[in-house]
């Protein structure tokens, strides 16, 4: 699943072209990505800790090393980092797995970003890693309506607030019948989602 990281900090380096570029001397690309400074891979070519990518599965997966996620494009003109973000599962026998923790880092989840859930009879809840408060959440109905839309019934979908930078997933049932159900959520890019939005179940 995909979304976005926005960076509040970030430190541009101009080739003649007028593009950012990798510091003089490091790798430039891992895989197809092109790899930018503030960002770098290896020792001295990136500004901080939480810029530093690594170059695994033979040279063509990058990885944001501190928050271990897979880094599907960087825009340093956009400010922001596109990253290849977990799904949360229940009573799906899949590994359940939270989305990670950006406090004390440069980084917060976008704006573009939205809170889906798949699957139904249950709230998903996004709740605050700071102070335990329910800070946004949605819950879809029950329906046969196909599996071609997230307006409420089989999928549901929140906006988050501003500056999130940390917060784990919670279900709730409320209709019984449906509660060993699998369902699942996640953030997503809204438009990311709509143009590869065709079938609710291939996002497992």
């Amino acid at each position: 699943m995909i979304t976005h990281v926005l960076l509040l900090c970030f430190f541009i380096t101009e080739v003649a072209s007028g593009g950012p570029t990798a510091k003089s001397g490091c790798q430039k690309q891992c895989g197809n990505l092109s790899i930018p400074c503030p960002f770098g891979i290896g020792s001295g070519c990136f500004l901080n800790e939480w810029f530093e990518v690594l170059c695994i599965k033979d040279n063509i997966t990058p990885l944001l090393r501190h928050i271990k996620q897979e880094v599907m494009e960087i825009s340093v003109e956009a400010g922001t980092i596109q990253v290849r973000k977990p799904i949360t599962f229940w009573n799906c026998n899949r590994e359940t797995r939270q989305s990670p923790n950006l406090e004390g880092s440069p980084f917060v989840f976008s704006q573009k970003k939205r809170f889906t859930a798949v699957g139904c009879g249950a709230f998903r809840l996004l709740i605050s890693s700071k102070v335990s408060t329910n800070i946004a959440g949605c819950m879809s109905t029950c329906g046969e309506t196909g599996n071609h839309s997230c307006s409420g019934v089989n999928c549901c979908q929140a906006n988050i607030p501003l500056n999130l930078n940390s917060f784990k997933t919670s279900f709730h049932t409320v209709d019984r019948e449906k509660e060993k159900v699998c369902k699942y959520a996640f953030l997503v890019d809204q438009d990311w989602f709509m143009s590869n939005f065709t079938d609710i179940s291939s996002f497992k």
